[in-house]
């Protein structure tokens, strides 16, 4: 079984999210309205990939499932994943590795039928 190893950088993004919670405030008249829901805006941090790096990860994964390869994706975003890409001498992502043969950039079908 081959082994396929994809180096892919991805990008923080906030995404927001309205929740609604019920709460206790006092209204213009003094009174206490327990029971009055409350919208608020909660923002995350998520993980995305770049469109160029999801478009690299889509082919590699199309052609292992043909060819029963197996993958690895490594993100050099990681502290894990730079230290991966610096051993291997990878500057800028899509990267892909098959038996050590290196194709930079998004790698077209011929491209891996060939290894």
């Amino acid at each position: 079984m081959k082994k396929v190893e994809l180096y892919v950088r991805s990008e923080k993004q906030l995404s927001s999210d309205t929740y609604r919670e019920r709460g206790c405030e006092h209204t213009a008249t003094g009174q206490v309205d327990m029971l009055r829901p409350h919208s608020k805006l909660r923002f995350e941090k998520t993980r995305t990939l770049r469109e160029i790096d999801k478009r690299a990860l889509e082919i590699v994964r199309e052609m292992a499932k043909e060819k029963g390869w197996r993958v690895e994706v490594h993100d050099v975003s990681s502290l894990v994943g730079r230290m991966r890409a610096s051993l291997k001498g990878v500057s800028d992502t899509p990267v892909v590795f098959v038996d050590g043969q290196k194709i930079e950039g998004v790698p077209t079908r011929e491209q891996l039928w060939s290894l």
